[in-house]
């Protein structure tokens, strides 16, 4: 009997590995701090995985587990959750698979690993980790990949972690609309940079697949996935802005024309992060979401190549670009964003 145990499962992307990784395994625990919907095969589990021990029942004839659970924020002001969740539950979850023996351990990554402020063009897994990560975020997931990667030590457990670019899709509360609350509040009321950049972003089941792909992969002796990070991308999607009209229009808003140069934009960002580090002291409330890190983000290029995960574990995007979009627009429409 072969069993999956999901971490984050009530999340985002957590919910669609559930669906998805389904017809690949016999029962799927899906554990979060927020019950899942039981269902034909799911068993729903809650369990705080920065409590060291508490995925030991959870984990207990298990034969592969998906570690999708994190805390995502890129403002400045520390969170001692981003530590606790993504550093030491990550922690947390290859021990328990040690002590359990489980020999699969497929980790959710970010594409922000590699972020060193440098544009980028289809790059690839050879960049390095940045010396001076941009943000507590980054750092975090930094820390929480080496741990994984670190442990892969086969057949005791396979490990890999998988680095998705920015996803999107029905139920995207992160990117798609807190940017959507953040334009119609007045506070995202400017572009950065000319609008000829690109970023990437990919669709949730495509990352939800990418997963399955990875586990299968694993289960194979001798295979080259095993220790690996990959970066997980589907269908060019253009500029950042250009890219997120469409869902903004779906909502009943836009943002504004209006642009400021990448340079002045980027030094904005320099003084809103100085302006934070001297008065969070003093007015600890103070997070704004502009920084360096947000304009480059959206204003230079930043784009991926998931070749490598092709060649590996024959990852390809299996919904495409127009139909990921027309479900988002659904979503965004009927959940009134």
């Amino acid at each position: 009997m072969r069993t999956l145990a999901i971490t984050g499962a009530a999340g985002f992307l957590g919910q669609r590995i559930v669906a998805l990784a389904r017809p690949d395994f016999d029962h799927v625990v899906a554990i979060d701090m927020a019950p899942v919907p039981a269902a034909d095969g799911v068993t729903p589990v809650v369990a705080d995985i920065t409590v060291p021990g508490a995925l030991d029942a959870c984990f207990a004839g298990v034969d592969t587990v998906m570690h999708a659970a994190a805390v995502v924020d890129v403002r400045p002001r520390p969170d001692p959750r981003m530590q606790a969740v993504n550093v030491e539950g990550t922690r947390n979850v290859v021990e328990a698979c040690l002590r359990a023996g489980v020999p699969h351990l497929v980790h959710t990554s970010t594409f922000d690993v590699s972020f060193d402020g440098a544009p980028k063009r289809d790059a690839d897994e050879s960049l390095p980790y940045p010396s001076q990560p941009a943000n507590q975020y980054i750092r975090s997931k930094i820390e929480a990949e080496r741990l994984v990667l670190a442990a892969n030590a086969p057949p005791r457990l396979a490990a890999c972690s998988l680095r998705p670019t920015g996803i999107y899709g029905p139920g995207d509360r992160h990117r798609i609309e807190a940017l959507a609350r953040l334009v119609k509040s007045g506070e995202l009321a400017l572009r950065f940079g000319d609008g000829t950049s690109v970023s990437d972003h990919v669709y949730v089941d495509n990352v939800a697949h990418a997963h399955v792909l990875a586990a299968r992969a694993l289960r194979a002796p001798g295979n080259p996935v095993a220790g690996q990070a990959y970066f997980v991308g589907d269908h060019p999607t253009g500029n950042f802005y250009t890219f997120l009209d469409t869902f903004f229009a779906a909502s009943g808003t836009r943002i504004p024309d209006r642009a400021i140069p990448f340079g002045l934009a980027l030094a904005l960002g320099a003084v809103t992060e100085w302006t934070h580090a001297l008065l969070h002291p003093i007015l600890p409330s103070f997070n704004p979401m502009l920084s360096r890190y947000t304009v480059r983000s959206v204003a230079q290029d930043l784009t991926f190549s998931y070749a490598r995960a092709t060649r590996d574990f024959g990852y390809r995007p299996i919904v495409p670009l127009d139909e990921a979009v027309r479900r988002t627009v659904e979503w965004v429409r009927t959940a009134g964003i």
